[in-house]
């Protein structure tokens, strides 16, 4: 059965929350360094409110499902899949992103996903009797030497199908040699038995080093741990490597929620008592403080963020000193307003310049920032 993402009943504070949250998604200008900023954004905003980015996803889901205007959906899929989809992946919200992944995948490159689709779908039918063939082969081997473990497995999503035909520049999804893994869960929360369950394996079938990664000793940093392997000669008809992850009961239920996800699905009395190594994954969310950072921007799109209480002389100095020393105007939300205006977080502002404008010691009234007043005083050195 497909999995999917319940509704939520936003509040309307919430509803102004997620208005400003959309405005900044969809007026950004999509660059690497305007993606980079927007994702700080995010991540500061909701840092300590890991609630808010869970309900503020699912609402985007919503949207992305019922909105009529195919170009607004587009924007939105876009910026989602460059910002918000590494932010599930750092907020542990694994399920929310495979579903929203391919969401907005089959929105931006509708031709792709049906290609991918309809190969993922036939590969699964053909593929079917192999993957059961491999899983017998691999329970007998363990059950032999008395391991206790659960086998499963998991497809590649579409989208991330996508990805990884570009990486590799190929066409083909059979060409590539992971688009299903095997998990073996060791039923013992023992990370040993996790190496045992490796070193048999490696003995066994014919190990490539390549493919080899240890997550374990070394965790991803957002806690993920797993020993990730792959085989060649498991199968006599497969001419392909099979990717193995080994991880404990306690590794994969992390795996599948996350550390901010088990926070919510804990307070909601949905899982298990959080491990200590989750509890301090998610104080490590709460640790860091707030930041004084004001973010905003140009008319034009482009993301800015100056120390709270900056005014838009202290931004005209930003972008460039002639912008800062030629200020003749500013246009801010399309109303004019004087440079000792304070910028409001979502602001967008238009500098009007003057070539006949001058810099005067009055400015240093409007700032607090040091280099809009080294520049203000290097401008009027000449002045009396």
């Amino acid at each position: 059965m497909a999995v999917t993402m319940k509704k939520k009943a936003p509040t309307q504070k919430f509803q102004n929350l997620k208005t400003k949250w959309l405005d900044f998604l969809m007026f950004t200008n999509p660059s690497e360094r305007n993606n980079a900023l927007l994702f700080e954004y995010y991540a500061d905003e909701f840092a300590h409110r890991p609630r808010r980015f869970y309900n503020f996803i699912h609402l985007l889901y919503s949207y992305l499902k019922t909105s009529r205007t195919e170009s607004t959906k587009k924007i939105v899929a876009s910026r989602y899949i460059d910002v918000l989809s590494p932010l599930c992946q750092k907020f542990g919200f694994y399920e929310e992103k495979k579903i929203l992944d391919s969401f907005a995948f089959k929105i931006i490159k509708p031709e792709k996903y049906k290609i991918i689709n309809k190969n993922l779908i036939s590969y699964k039918r053909k593929s079917k009797k192999l993957i059961e063939k491999i899983n017998h082969k691999f329970e007998k081997l363990l059950k032999s030497h008395k391991f206790k473990v659960e086998i499963s497995g998991r497809y590649k999503t579409t989208y991330s199908i996508y990805k990884k035909l570009k990486l590799k520049q190929r066409d083909e999804i059979q060409s590539l040699g992971d688009i299903f893994a095997f998990r073996i869960i060791v039923q013992k929360n023992s990370e040993e038995d996790c190496f045992k369950v490796l070193n048999l394996l490696h003995n066994t079938f014919n190990p490539l080093p390549e493919r080899f990664k240890d997550y374990i000793s070394i965790p991803k940093i957002n806690g993920y741990q797993s020993l990730h392997t792959g085989l060649n000669e498991v199968a006599s008809q497969l001419d392909l490597p099979v990717e193995v992850q080994i991880r404990t009961k306690a590794m994969e239920e992390f795996a599948e929620k996350g550390a901010a996800a088990h926070w919510l699905y804990s307070k909601a009395k949905l899982s298990r008592i959080l491990t200590e190594k989750e509890k301090k994954l998610i104080q490590h969310f709460y640790a860091s403080e707030r930041s004084s950072k004001i973010y905003f921007f140009s008319y034009n799109g482009d993301l800015y963020k100056l120390e709270q209480g900056s005014s838009v002389l202290d931004f005209a100095y930003r972008i460039h000193t002639n912008f800062g020393n030629k200020l003749k105007a500013i246009f801010v939300n399309e109303r004019p307003q004087e440079i000792n205006y304070k910028i409001k977080e979502g602001d967008k502002i238009k500098i009007i310049l003057s070539k006949k404008q001058e810099a005067t010691r009055e400015w240093l009234q409007y700032t607090q920032n040091k280099n809009t007043r080294k520049n203000i005083l290097y401008a009027t050195r000449n002045h009396k």
